[in-house]
């Protein structure tokens, strides 16, 4: 019988308000048990930490140098600024007040792009992790309808794949801990019913929206099994699970990875001493996604390269910030990779792979609405099941099939260790089985949401936000 990872339990995040209700909700059903459901809300954190660029210096040890040599690096001043007042703008309703030098240009430049060459698009408050004065006008629409794939190691490649006659000009941005990411400036982002963007790669991706964001569609920023999303950290303070050891040849699980919440520990295999590896803890002064970085991986089940199952990957990092309007009613995930089934070599059972936890999805405009069909996941990943006389199965990957858990490696029949559910809707990451073969990976943790606007949030009745929220509105 699997254990449960008391000490996470039940403090993820249920956003269902009623509509119309401003972000200054109280949690309703189980959120209002002790611990809540992982909202971090307060006066300190919207004076503090709403863009203060603050950073742990042990966190500027990723995303450097060689990778990217031949990019133009650039520097950014992420001085703050509070925001303007501001009101939600109906682009399409005639009674809608919107500056006077408002309005999209009827035309197009010369490859045929759409364009937004007013000066009504610029940002009125100081975004996260970027200066928009980085990008002049025009600015180039970004309209996915079907699927738009996002390489995150090489920036001139992107527009390609996205349906679009040019490449959209994007750069390598140096954080303020001296790690990098991919800006992307656009005009207006839409992502229609039945779109996807698929964004893979090493770097956290930032959409700078000189205009309005319209999601519908997906944004997936998922690890897949022992590959990390986008900005996932391969170095992590506290986050990254701890490896499982073989003392014999019945080896123990690695543990979940963390980032906003604790992962589990694994299984312990059949030895006289423990075995299993520790589950990660959640990394410090990344309340604010500022610097934006992603989650941290599961450790390797013991037994090594031969029969260890590979932990999963930390979930990848997003950030949309929209100079004027934001409307969620689709998806956006970021969930961490599930860890892999351990192996059976000679009569040696290796333990699973601990699960990854989910990464860190950014939010912000002048006016935010989370529609109800909204979901944004940071779900953790499954972990590895145990081997025995067979392979173990490895653990879901965060936000596989859309679900609001990750399932753990478990196969009918066999009697190595199961792996541990991931953070996930409502509840915490699950300790991975103990057995007397391999024993199973512990559940990778839940990531980070920050939600940030003057003007609107309100999130409505039915939509989901699972992961450690904070949430920056009046």
């Amino acid at each position: 019988m699997r254990a449960r990872n008391e000490t996470a339990r039940g403090v993820l995040c249920l956003l269902l308000l009623f509509a119309g209700t401003a972000c200054n909700f109280r949690p309703i059903g189980a959120a209002a048990r002790d611990g809540g459901i992982g909202r971090e809300d307060g006066a300190s954190a919207r004076d503090a930490a709403a863009n203060d660029g603050s950073s742990d210096a042990s966190m500027g040890d990723a995303l450097t140098g060689d990778a990217f040599a031949d990019a133009q690096v650039l520097d950014v001043d992420l001085s703050d600024a509070p925001f303007a007042d501001a009101e939600l703008l109906d682009a399409e309703s005639p009674d809608a007040e919107a500056p006077p030098d408002a309005g999209r240009d009827a035309g197009a430049n010369d490859l045929g792009l759409p364009v937004i060459t007013d000066a009504g698009a610029v940002f009125e408050y100081a975004p996260s992790n970027f200066d928009p004065a980085l990008f002049a006008p025009p600015y180039v629409d970004l309209v996915v309808a079907t699927s738009c794939d996002i390489d995150a190691n090489d920036p001139p490649a992107f527009g390609v794949t996205c349906g679009l006659l040019a490449p959209i000009q994007s750069a390598i941005i140096t954080l303020s801990d001296g790690t990098a990411a991919l800006l992307i400036p656009v005009g207006n982002l839409t992502v229609a019913l039945g779109g996807t963007i698929d964004i893979d790669g090493e770097l956290p991706v930032i959409f700078a929206v000189y205009g309005d964001a319209d999601i519908d569609g997906t944004i997936d920023a998922d690890a897949s099994n022992r590959r990390g999303g986008p900005g996932s950290m391969d170095s992590c303070t506290l986050g990254q699970g701890g490896d499982g050891i073989a003392p014999g040849n019945r080896a123990g699980g690695g543990g979940g990875g963390a980032f906003g919440l604790s992962g589990a520990n694994g299984g312990d295999g059949d030895s006289p001493s423990p075995t299993s590896g520790s589950g990660g803890q959640p990394e410090p002064n990344t309340s604010s996604l500022v610097p934006l970085r992603g989650g941290c991986g599961g450790g390797d089940g013991g037994g090594g390269r031969m029969t260890g199952g590979e932990g999963g990957g930390g979930g990848g990092a997003v950030q949309i910030s929209a100079s004027r309007n934001l409307f969620l009613r689709g998806r956006i995930h970021a969930g961490g990779g599930g860890g892999e089934g351990g192996r059976n070599q000679q009569g040696d059972r290796g333990g699973g792979g601990g699960g990854g936890s989910g990464g860190a999805v950014l939010l912000e405009a002048a006016a935010l609405e989370i529609q109800a069909s909204a979901v944004i996941g940071a779900t953790g990943g499954g972990g590895g099941e145990g081997a025995d006389n067979n392979d173990g199965e490895g653990g879901d990957d965060g936000n596989e099939m859309n679900r609001d858990v990750a399932r753990g490696g478990q196969t009918p029949q066999h009697s190595g260790g199961q792996g541990g559910t991931g953070g996930g809707f409502m509840s915490g990451a699950d300790l991975g089985e103990s057995s007397s073969e391999g024993g199973g990976g512990g559940g990778g943790g839940v990531g980070r949401i920050r939600l940030r606007s003057n003007a609107s949030c309100t999130p409505r009745m039915g939509s989901k936000l699972i992961g450690v929220v904070q949430i920056d509105c009046p």
